[in-house]
């Protein structure tokens, strides 16, 4: 314990006192000092903690995996037999035959609710199911940046990309996943406006 000097009445009195004895004038002792400080100290540890739960959260979000979005994408382009994507498409398709190959033809259809310019299904020589083709319709950067985030998420990120001077428009991207030795998924992304772009999906079982 200490003396201090009243800085109204100038006499001595405790350093731990709350007000000077001789005149009542209140005064700054170091215990409210001391309980300044460690209120102080208090909040600030709550804040960086608050903080740093904050950042924690705003990270996790960031690295949270991509939920695939257009499910029925994705089916079809796991179909392994025609009849199985016949079941999911429907009837309505037209038959078309050539010299090595023939294919059946959905126009302007809906997949899940990504809509389609075509749909085709490819067969060989002897008639067996060899691939599914998937042109998107026209569409904004925002469609076609969700097809390639659901195959990735679909397929992972381990694939074969290629990007290269395609018009003024833009780069033409491909993104190709090699899944075995028959089977293999092929992505063409072509900018044909000014964000615009035509996605074309190729789904290989031969």
């Amino acid at each position: 314990m200490a003396l201090i000097q009243c800085p109204k009445c100038g006499e001595n009195v405790s350093d731990t006192s709350k007000e000077c004895i001789h005149c009542g004038y209140p005064l700054k002792t170091k215990n409210v000092r001391k309980i300044n400080k460690r209120a102080v100290l208090i909040v600030a540890v709550v804040l960086i903690i608050i903080l740093v739960f904050l950042v924690f959260m705003c990270l996790s979000k960031k690295e949270k995996n991509h939920t695939i979005q257009n499910t029925a994408l994705i089916t079809l382009i796991e179909c392994s037999q025609s009849s199985t994507v016949k079941d999911m498409l429907g009837d309505n398709y037209e038959h078309k035959s050539g010299k090595d190959s023939t294919s059946d033809r959905y126009t302007d259809i809906h997949v899940g609710d990504l809509e389609c310019k075509y749909v085709e299904l490819f067969y060989d020589k002897t008639g067996n199911y060899e691939r599914v083709y998937i042109m998107v319709a026209e569409s904004e950067k925002e469609v076609k940046d969700i097809v390639v985030k659901d195959l990735i998420a679909q397929y992972g990120d381990e694939y074969y990309y290629e990007k290269s001077d395609f018009s003024e428009n833009g780069d033409f991207e491909v993104y190709d996943w090699t899944i075995s030795q028959e089977r293999r998924v092929e992505v063409g992304i072509v900018p044909i406006d000014d964000g615009v772009y035509r996605t074309v999906i190729n789904s290989y079982y031969r």
